[in-house]
């Protein structure tokens, strides 16, 4: 059963008011998990960037922060759970030299169901510097299947000590509080639990445990990053990944657990969507170059053409893959184009890439028939990169000139009452590469015919504004400091 697991916020609040205020930095991440005693609970990890925050000498002559921390559980605006705390930053001889993050990790227990979780966060000593954000949240433990837990990523872990509150399956876990991993860091460690293995297989029966990376633009599975593990079902089996990222490309990736019978039916399911920036490595097509003669990338002999289709693949390109469009085509021979066509279809499809290729370049001629404006390519906006990246929505809300916004969104957070808006657009998918139930909004500012560009997506690693609905409607641009997005950042990678 595929649930959320594990949503990123990334929060970098502006400090008004004088010259020397800070920047209040902090990140913020959450997985839930199932205790058989106990019930779902979920982990909150907030981490505080101690630079970005207001110290002041405390009674023992040490410089230290004070964060207010508020965190709220509703369902229909009725408070379920929550908790208000001060958060105390370490203690420092000297406030002018610190590079340090410190982490707060808290659980919550709360019954299966759909809540809202709110959290506020102030700086204690500069109040001007404070944020409140939103996030949905699905607690589905259905006792009658194997779940997958929420899925954490790990920045280090050591045995247990005896009443740590980082404790969990007998190791002491240090958060990652991010899903971004620079080109510094070289391992990817994660943690997940498997929950009623044993009531629904039997005791002592074996199942089959895979974990693997795969790019957000492609189905495919990396082999390199594939890992089997055989089982015996229990009340809860844990999951712990390790992966040598060193040599993974820049890009936007999700970490997959999928779980097989003995029948290999697939009985379970969760994942997690990360960022790798590495933007030394760079894609090499010395084995393609050598097969180019014997492949179906030969017969196009016309460099114009070959370029033209490789630009055609950008929209389902991995980042490496958009890295070498954008630097390398214009200098490419014709040969290096068909080496570069046939690695990436090869990479897509390695029993007949040539396939892949006409499937592919169908929907190119489709998406260019229904989204090109002007001297644009379908395939080169943003309608038509959606459509290629992910497929066709489900359903299109099409408001050319609207007066009010469809009701039936309102779990969108859309406001029915809203009149007058430029021309927009509503794209529904009811799944979307282990997602559910996503949406993509697009406008037409300038009102120039079938000229929409994205303005807001609650998919991961799309494009998250927060003040979309004021951008729909032409009002003034509010200041986002005290305002957070749910979804972080857009997906590409900083290089």
């Amino acid at each position: 059963m595929l649930k959320k697991a594990f949503l990123l916020v990334i929060i970098a609040m502006m400090a008004m008011g004088s010259a020397q205020a800070k920047k209040l930095s902090a990140t913020l991440n959450y997985a839930t998990f199932y205790n058989p005693v106990e019930g779902p609970y979920i982990e909150t990890y907030l981490s505080i960037n101690a630079a970005s925050i207001e110290l002041v000498k405390n009674e023992l002559g040490k410089f230290q922060g004070t964060i207010e921390i508020l965190v709220l559980f509703k369902q229909n605006d009725k408070i379920i759970n929550y908790n208000k705390y001060d958060l105390l930053s370490p203690e420092f001889d000297d406030s002018t030299k610190i590079s340090y993050d410190f982490i707060d990790l808290q659980r919550y227990r709360l019954q299966n169901g759909n809540y809202s979780f709110e959290i506020s966060i102030t700086d204690k000593y500069n109040k001007s510097s404070s944020f409140k954000t939103r996030i949905p949240i699905d607690l589905i433990y259905d006792e009658s299947n194997v779940i997958v837990s929420g899925i954490q990523f790990v920045e280090s872990y050591t045995p247990s000590k005896n009443g740590s509150p980082l404790a969990k399956s007998g190791l002491d876990i240090i958060p990652h509080p991010s899903n971004f991993y620079p080109a510094a860091d070289s391992q990817l460690i994660l943690y997940a639990e498997i929950y009623h293995s044993a009531k629904i297989l039997g005791p002592n029966e074996k199942f089959l445990i895979t974990t693997y990376i795969q790019p957000k633009e492609s189905n495919n599975k990396l082999d390199y990053y594939t890992r089997h593990k055989r089982e015996i079902a229990a009340d809860v089996n844990v999951v712990f990944s390790n992966f040598d990222i060193s040599k993974l490309p820049s890009g936007n990736y999700y970490y997959s657990i999928e779980i097989r019978n003995k029948e290999n039916k697939l009985i379970a399911f969760n994942s997690i969507f990360f960022q790798r920036s590495n933007p030394e490595l760079k894609v090499t097509l010395e084995s393609s170059l050598a097969e180019v003669d014997q492949s179906f990338t030969s017969k196009y002999t016309s460099r114009d053409t070959l370029a033209s289709f490789v630009r055609f693949l950008r929209p389902i390109a991995t980042q490496a893959e958009k890295i070498f469009i954008d630097q390398d085509l214009r200098r490419m021979e014709l040969k290096s184009l068909q080496a570069f066509f046939l690695f990436f279809w090869k990479e897509r499809n390695l029993i007949d890439p040539e396939s892949a290729w006409m499937q592919y370049l169908s929907e190119v001629m489709n998406v260019n028939r229904l989204y090109s404006s002007g001297y644009t390519k379908g395939y080169d906006t943003d309608r038509g990169r959606v459509h290629l990246q992910y497929g066709a929505p489900n359903s299109i809300n099409d408001n050319p000139f609207d007066t009010g916004i469809m009701g039936s969104l309102s779990d969108t957070e859309i406001n029915k009452d809203v009149s007058s808006t430029v021309p927009y657009q509503i794209w529904h998918y009811y799944t979307l590469k282990n997602q559910r139930n996503k949406i993509f909004i697009f406008y037409n500012p300038h009102l120039v015919p079938n000229e929409y560009q994205l303005l807001h997506s609650d998919a991961m690693g799309e494009l998250s504004n927060p003040q979309w609905k004021a951008q729909l409607h032409r009002e003034p641009m509010r200041s986002i400091d005290n305002e957070s997005s749910s979804q972080g950042v857009r997906g590409n990678i900083p290089q």
